[in-house]
C-alpha cells in the first residue's frame, strides 16, 4: 500500500502601528502688561520731541542756504530787467522834473 504525506507551512505576519500625538498647552498668564494707546503716547513723547528738534535743527541751515542760492540766482537772472526798469523810471522822473522846472520858469 502506498502512503502519501503532505506538509503544510503557515506564515503569520504581524504589523505594529505606533501613533504619536503631541499636545501643546498654552499657559494663561493673567499678569501680562497691556499697553494702552495713552501709555504709548506717553512712552513716545520724548523720542518724538527729540527727533523733531534734531530734524528742525538740521533743516534750518539747509533752508537758509537754499533761500540765499535762490535769491542770488533770481537776482542774476532778472538783473538786466531790473536795470532796464530803473533806467526807464529815472528817465521818466527826469522828464517830470524838467517839465516842472520849465513850468516854474514861465
Amino acid at each position: 500500500s502506498a502512503t502519501t504525506t503532505s506538509a503544510t507551512t503557515t506564515t503569520t505576519t504581524s504589523v505594529t502601528t505606533t501613533t504619536t500625538s503631541t499636545t501643546t498647552t498654552t499657559e494663561y498668564l493673567p499678569d501680562v502688561d497691556v499697553i494702552y494707546p495713552k501709555d504709548m503716547e506717553r512712552a513716545c513723547l520724548q523720542p518724538v520731541t527729540i527727533a523733531t528738534a534734531v530734524v528742525t535743527i538740521a533743516t534750518i541751515p539747509i533752508h537758509f542756504f537754499g533761500m540765499i542760492n535762490i535769491f542770488v540766482k533770481m537776482n542774476a537772472h532778472y538783473q538786466k530787467e531790473i536795470s532796464r526798469a530803473r533806467t526807464a523810471r529815472r528817465k521818466v522822473l527826469r522828464q517830470v522834473y524838467e517839465l516842472e522846472e520849465q513850468e516854474t520858469i514861465v
